[in-house]
């Protein structure tokens, strides 16, 4: 395999074939399929972390390797969701998809009193209302990382399912784990595991 090695006396990197890397060396490029047939690494043996689910993840998934998907936007995203401002807007925005339910599945082709449209555009209005500032608490122009404007998940967290074992925003996260614990995904996998279950009665708080 041809990569480059890092010089750390020197701080250059010198590009060169390598057949098997030694203790204390720093290697920079090369590519997977070689690096596997160096160190015989196989499975879930290894953990492999990155911070670009493509470029970093994709490959190792493959291979079998377990990854960890570092995510530098989930600290800041943790503690908005844990904002009571945002749970209360979160809750009522479960309201107001319920009480939408509830009046389309009772509605019946008599149902078009003034009264009755007026309470369906009332609701979708504040439904609305309530997503966009849902939206603006975590990026105006894109919204949250992990959800779309609908609380449904984004096509980000989907790859997270397919190339991520685990995620965090830190590698220094794991410090708080003893070398023997075990990671598994939730029974619930279309809930993001830091995601918030909010139940309805924090509306009325």
């Amino acid at each position: 395999m041809f990569c480059s090695c890092y010089d750390v006396e020197k701080d250059t990197l010198a590009f060169t074939k390598v057949d098997a890397f030694l203790p204390g060396k720093i290697y920079y490029h090369g590519c997977l399929k070689a690096f596997l047939q160096i160190t015989k690494w196989k499975g879930p043996e290894v953990i492999y972390f990155g911070d670009h689910l493509f470029s970093d993840l994709r490959g190792p998934s493959k291979a079998g390797w377990r990854t960890a998907a570092i995510i530098h936007e989930l600290k800041s995203e943790i503690m908005i969701q844990n904002d009571n401002s945002y749970r209360f807007e979160q809750a009522k925005f479960h309201i107001m998809q319920e009480l939408l339910g509830r009046l389309h599945a009772t509605a019946t082709s008599s149902m078009t009193s003034e009264a009755y449209k007026s309470l369906l555009r009332e609701l979708n209005d504040e439904r609305q209302k309530t997503r966009y500032k849902m939206k603006g608490m975590f990026n105006k122009s894109f919204g949250a990382t992990f959800l779309t404007d609908t609380g449904q998940e984004s096509a980000f967290a989907y790859h997270i399912h397919q190339y991520a074992d685990i995620y965090t925003s830190k590698p220094e996260n794991f410090l708080y784990y003893p070398p023997e614990a075990w990671l598994h995904v939730p029974y619930d996998i279309k809930i993001m595991p830091h995601h918030l279950k909010v139940s309805s009665n924090l509306f009325r708080t």
